[in-house]
């Protein structure tokens, strides 16, 4: 099943290159996830959690909101079931709510 979702993107990192001549591209979104209680039932607050989407190119999408974060955000999620009560969420597209205020004309 596919749904969007507005979230709030609290970070980005790009990870690109190879190792032992395995090559790697990706974009990592922190996203802002409330906390799950602990077995005692207690917690407060939130956290953020790493989610893939794209590649270095979605990065470099993203680069000229570095001075706005926290940014708002709609994300396009698919969850999935393995039939045995486990679920999977991947984050398959995101997109800026906010656009960066315009540089000030000279």
């Amino acid at each position: 099943m596919q749904f969007n979702q507005e979230i709030i993107v609290h970070g980005i990192k790009e990870s690109k290159g190879s190792i032992e001549g395995r090559a790697y591209d990706s974009t990592v979104f922190h996203v802002e996830a409330d906390l799950k209680a602990n077995a005692s039932g207690r917690a407060v607050g939130k956290s953020t959690t790493p989610m893939n989407c794209g590649t270095s190119e979605e990065f470099a999408k993203w680069m000229h909101l570095e001075k706005h974060f926290p940014i708002r955000a709609i994300g396009s999620f698919e969850i999935q079931s393995n039939g045995k009560g486990e679920t999977s969420l991947q984050l398959l597209a995101i997109r800026p709510i906010e656009k960066a205020a315009a540089a000030p004309a000279k």
